[in-house]
């Protein structure tokens, strides 16, 4: 909600937010422009961290909208429609293939009457944004329209060849996480970055952290019930593997949202494997219990 009051305002408002026990310092805003629009940016460093952080959070409040009763479905709905809205008011073509990848993957885990539901929704929300704010859908069309001649895109291609150079200075090891500032070179694409900083090894021990997420992400859900528990499988899977994507856009664990975030989503997919692996062992104990039991009812 706060990425959408930058929006419409056009200020930061970071500067309202007061934590007791602290002082404001210099806080760096992470507001930009892009084709006349103020990019919303939340309280991240740059507007394409923010709609990343936003994909990675997007699928789990998915699935609690659709199937957590707890709460009103307006609170729940508000919650989907707030994160939806700031990913593509921050004006990032990442962020918007991000969310296209979260959109695509939860519908292919929904029943029938789930995916239309979505489907309006998405279509519903996206003529409401070109509706209330003339301009801004041909500037996102824009964004993908100069691909490969805009600067966002020629600095990634360019980098690319540099990173070839820097690489073979060290392949197998890297030259040590963290040690490659932006001063040097700015790749925009973590994974060309963690094979520079962390070598081959580091990297495939990398994909191997992301495989493994996304491998108990894919077991508990099939080791859950139904309802909400099994579709967290779904949302787990959907954030992980659009950052995995978009982490080839940008250099997404130089940034301390997206990184954090996402760490936590992969402990997540780990918790939720253990607990349903539990539900299913102590499923199996009480069903096999009241077979024993009956068969001593029957011999008796």
């Amino acid at each position: 909600m706060l990425g959408v009051a930058q929006f419409v305002t056009g200020q930061s408002l970071i500067g309202w937010i007061s934590v007791p026990g602290l002082s404001p310092g210099d806080i760096p805003t992470g507001i930009q422009e892009r084709g006349g629009f103020v990019r919303a940016a939340g309280t991240a460093i740059h507007p394409l961290e923010y709609g990343v952080a936003q994909c990675l959070i997007l699928p789990v409040a998915l699935s609690l909208a659709f199937y957590d009763r707890q709460w009103r479905p307006a609170v729940r709905w508000l919650c989907v429609a707030s994160i939806f809205l700031a990913t593509a008011l921050s004006v990032s073509r990442s962020a918007l293939i991000g969310l296209g990848f979260v959109v695509v993957i939860m519908i292919l885990g929904w029943p029938r009457r789930y995916r239309i539901v979505s489907l309006v929704g998405v279509g519903a929300t996206a003529v409401v944004i070109y509706l209330m704010v003339p301009g801004l859908g041909g500037t996102v069309l824009r964004t993908f329209s100069d691909v490969g001649r805009d600067s966002s895109t020629t600095s990634r291609t360019d980098a690319a060849a540099e990173a070839q150079q820097v690489i073979a200075h060290a392949p197998y090891f890297g030259r040590g996480f963290g040690t490659f500032l932006p001063e040097y070179v700015i790749f925009d694409n973590q994974h060309l970055l963690s094979l520079v900083e962390v070598g081959v090894m580091g990297t495939l021990a990398l994909a191997l952290l992301f495989c493994s997420a996304l491998y108990c992400a894919r077991v508990g859900r099939r080791n859950a019930g139904s309802g909400l528990s099994r579709d967290f499988g779904q949302a787990f899977t959907a954030a992980i593997t659009s950052t995995v994507v978009l982490l080839a856009f940008f250099d997404g664990l130089s940034f301390p949202m997206v990184g954090n975030v996402l760490f936590l989503v992969l402990g997540l997919s780990a918790l939720y494997y253990r607990l349903t692996k539990e539900d299913d062992s102590v499923s199996v104990e009480a069903n096999t219990a009241l077979v024993l039991r009956d068969n001593a009812g029957d011999i008796g």
